[in-house]
């Protein structure tokens, strides 16, 4: 699907449970990026979602939360030397719903 297709159809995505989005800026010319930077923020961004979903005591929202954070880590695995200078990843808890783009600009 052509970049801006899918960007129409991802307007039209609504999601009772919530839509996890992330953006990833991987490009190691950039200095920051040099030791593998965006992993950190991407781990401490993670750690940073599961504590604010424990605190809605929300037990199955918590649950499907560290899935799906587990399904968005084994994909960057896969595809990480793939990734070329940035990383999106739009997705579900309840699967419908999974887009992931690496991108050449930032």
């Amino acid at each position: 699907m052509a970049l801006a297709e899918e960007m129409k159809h991802l307007q039209q995505v609504t999601n009772d449970e919530g839509v996890l989005t992330i953006y990833l800026n991987t490009d190691f010319a950039n200095q920051n990026q040099h030791r593998g930077e965006w992993k950190i923020r991407l781990k401490n961004g993670s750690k940073r979602l599961v504590e604010y979903a424990e605190k809605s005591e929300d037990k199955e929202q918590v649950k499907q939360l560290k899935r799906l954070l587990d399904e968005v880590e084994t994909y960057i695995q896969d595809k990480q030397a793939e990734m070329q200078r940035s990383l999106v990843i739009i997705a579900s808890a309840d699967g419908s719903l999974w887009s992931a783009t690496c991108f050449k600009f930032q």
